[in-house]
């Protein structure tokens, strides 16, 4: 495959491609540690840009992360109050419902990423189309167990 600059790359789960090397990885593996590490110095003097993501920043190997590899870092943080109300809104706007209390539910999802989110209310909605009914707070109480 050959790549027309500039590009954008994206990485998911950067942490299961570089590991840190100090945890006792074998030899091949950590050769490919070193590998990845050569062409991403590369990249950028071809107009690459290499974007990683990870939930685990701690376990990526440090070489990787140091000036010329990656180095930007962001942290994304799980949504705040306002935000989780907006998002709830916005997935369920073409979903069959009934009354949706979005200030409780954005209230009781306070450690939940978008993802987490979208998963809430992909499974709710499941839940309510088994039951042959529209979604409603009812779901969420259940999955949430809001009493």
């Amino acid at each position: 495959m050959t790549l027309e600059s500039p590009c954008v790359i994206i990485f998911e789960e950067l942490d299961a491609i570089l590991p840190n090397r100090k945890n006792d990885l074998s030899h091949s593996y950590s050769s490919e540690v070193n590998e990845f590490l050569i062409h991403l110095e590369q990249a950028a003097s071809k107009d690459i840009l290499i974007i990683g993501t990870t939930n685990h920043l701690d376990k990526i190997d440090s070489a990787a992360i140091r000036p010329g590899r990656f180095d930007l870092k962001v942290l994304v943080e799980v949504p705040d109050l306002e935000a989780r109300h907006e998002f709830i809104m916005q997935y369920m706007k073409d979903r069959p419902s009934e009354f949706i209390d979005w200030d409780l539910l954005a209230d009781n999802t306070e450690d939940y990423s978008f993802s987490d989110l979208k998963l809430l209310i992909d499974s709710v909605a499941k839940t309510a189309i088994s039951q042959k009914e529209q979604i409603g707070m009812k779901h969420f109480y259940k999955i949430l167990k809001i009493k």
